[in-house]
């Protein structure tokens, strides 16, 4: 059975976490190391670049900005997954 078609009452959540976890995450994650590195060039991104270069290493920034999407995305989940008041389908 692949994701879409799995019929255990988890399997929509299970979905949309896998969702998330590729639409979401990896892309705002990828979009922090182009802000880190100094390769977008609006305003706002060059703002961020400097003031990460000046203030923190850069890595720490990274390891930040993943742990609080990480924790995001978690309790977003996990409040789905508690709350009888949400259903999901796929």
């Amino acid at each position: 059975m692949n994701q879409l078609t799995e019929s255990t009452p988890d399997a929509p959540l299970k979905t949309l976490g896998q969702i998330l976890i590729a639409e979401v995450r990896d892309a705002t994650l990828r979009r922090m190391e182009l802000i880190i590195g100094g390769k977008l060039k609006s305003a706002t991104a060059q703002m961020l670049h400097q003031q990460i270069t000046e203030g923190c290493s850069p890595e720490l920034a990274q390891r930040i900005a993943t742990e609080a999407i990480d924790a995001a995305l978690f309790r977003l989940l996990n409040l789905l997954d508690e709350n009888a008041a949400f259903s999901l389908r796929c």
